[in-house]
């Protein structure tokens, strides 16, 4: 095999190389790019009123507004909490012998919700995809 044919030999082996390459990558994007639809049956299934709410859980990392952002294990989620959400707050009770009794439930103001506080926020899936919360629950640690 003279030099010219190895030369045009590695050339067309290089464009076929590339050529796979970009291929691959395009089917790749196409499987792993898929966006959440209204028609996306998990969607669809989750906001059904069969399915009421969800709950999500964690440490208040952010607040802006009416969004309020949830960190849990290294994740962090943020959620819009509906105008007409209502807020509670379970205070730690101890009777007169100082032993812990069952907590007593207070309705708060969104604004007393703060940074570093650990709640829970029942929200729902809405037909579109999004969330919104629409009961939030301070969770306090009970004193031992």
């Amino acid at each position: 095999m003279d030099q010219k044919s190895l030369i045009i030999s590695i050339t067309i082996g290089l464009i076929f190389f590339a050529l796979g390459l970009v291929c691959g990558f395009f089917y790749h994007r196409q499987i792993t790019f898929m966006p959440f639809k209204a028609e996306n049956p998990i969607i669809k299934t989750l906001s059904s009123k069969v399915i009421p709410t969800v709950n999500a859980y964690g440490e208040v990392t952010s607040i802006n507004e009416k969004n309020i952002t949830l960190t849990s294990g290294g994740e962090s989620l943020t959620i819009k909490i509906r105008d007409d959400a209502k807020v509670y707050s379970f205070e730690p009770s101890v009777d007169k012998k100082g032993n812990s009794t069952t907590p007593v439930q207070k309705i708060i103001k969104f604004e007393d919700i703060k940074n570093g506080n650990n709640v829970s926020v029942n929200l729902r899936i809405l037909p579109d995809g999004n969330i919104e919360g629409y009961a939030v629950v301070i969770v306090s640690v009970l004193p031992k």
